[in-house]
């Protein structure tokens, strides 16, 4: 496992520059077990009410740790006594400290999930479609937009949407991984996700979580596209509406395509290009199976902490493996000679 940070602590050491981020689990060891200041051990075992050691980073050791009556935040401790807080960048100046915290806490609160006619229509669908068993009609498209769960939805009717059961933090049936592992499980076989390409025998698993309107997400898939088209990565796409409610329609039109897969890499070329935005499918038209599941995936991501997109998950032999932000030629071929299948996707 390979990260690497600016060399040069920033003087009041609240920024971490990131070119790279997976991440391992590993479990907490006791303050008895390792070498830890007073200052530290203070932080980590008695004013945390609760912490969890994650990945090594440049000699730096990844936690998160929560304080009382704050949000889960990342800290990270040397062997030489330095204790770091603050928040992580990632190489497109995005904070993507929300990754890393999510990996073990849930949002506390706040994310506001897409407003649509089409999201409340889906309460009383039912639960749980996973793969690519969808239906068929047509697509839409395009925008540049910054890639934060937060960005606020444009030109949303007024409603009474439970912005609180969108999130699913009310939501028993959303489930919270209590590790990495865990959560690729429900990636696996909670979400609803789409098998984006052919590929061969052994090319190993990409999850990437993709909002239709994330610049970030279109140039990690034109990244991926030649590994894709020559087979070398079988990437399976979670769609991850979160930027506005036009990201959610636009998802769920995607779905209704053919070949969903083509239908987020056509449009992440659209959008690169700088094509005129596409008109979503009307809501009437939208399947209210696949608008359940684009809810399910919405409440899921943001239980579980994920904050902001692209997300991506894969397996080597260290075992589960995140990546925050765009991908880049480096991080794919590191995938491409890592990487491990799991026998379930299918080139039919």
């Amino acid at each position: 496992m390979r990260l690497s940070i600016a060399k040069t602590l920033i003087a009041s050491m609240t920024m971490i520059v990131i070119k790279d981020a997976s991440a391992q689990e590993v479990n907490i060891k006791a303050p008895d077990q390792e070498e830890f200041t007073p200052y530290i051990q203070k932080v980590l075992f008695k004013d945390s009410i609760k912490t969890q050691r994650l990945f090594k980073m440049d000699g730096f050791q990844v936690w998160t740790v929560q304080l009382p009556n704050q949000n889960p935040e990342t800290v990270l401790t040397s062997k030489d006594g330095i204790l770091i807080r603050g928040k992580i960048i990632g190489p497109d100046g995005q904070d993507i400290s929300g990754s890393f915290t999510g990996m073990t806490a849930p949002a506390l609160a706040g994310s506001k999930a897409p407003e649509s006619t089409a999201l409340q229509a889906a309460q009383a669908a039912p639960a749980s479609p996973s793969v690519q068993r969808v239906p068929q009609t047509p697509p839409q498209t395009n925008v540049q937009q910054p890639a934060t769960a937060q960005t606020e939805p444009q030109s949303a009717p007024a409603t009474t949407f439970d912005a609180a059961q969108a999130s699913g933090m009310n939501d028993a049936s959303i489930p919270v991984a209590k590790d990495l592992a865990e959560f690729r499980q429900q990636a696996d076989d909670f979400s609803m996700w789409v098998q984006a390409n052919k590929f061969k025998p052994g090319a190993p698993v990409l999850y990437m979580f993709a909002d239709p309107r994330c610049p970030w997400c279109a140039r990690s898939f034109v990244e991926l596209k030649p590994y894709m088209d020559r087979g070398d990565i079988e990437l399976r796409i979670i769609p991850t509406p979160i930027l506005s409610r036009l990201s959610f329609q636009l998802a769920v039109s995607f779905i209704h395509e053919k070949n969903p897969g083509v239908a987020f890499i056509k449009h992440s070329d659209e959008i690169i290009s700088g094509s005129p935005e596409r008109t979503p499918m009307p809501d009437s038209e939208m399947d209210q199976k696949v608008v359940s599941g684009m809810e399910r995936n919405v409440k899921w991501v943001r239980k579980n902490g994920i904050r902001q997109v692209p997300f991506f998950l894969y397996k080597d032999d260290k075992g589960d493996q995140v990546l925050a932000g765009a991908l880049d030629e480096t991080k794919i071929k590191t995938i491409v000679a890592t990487g491990k299948t799991d026998g379930k996707g299918k080139n039919d």
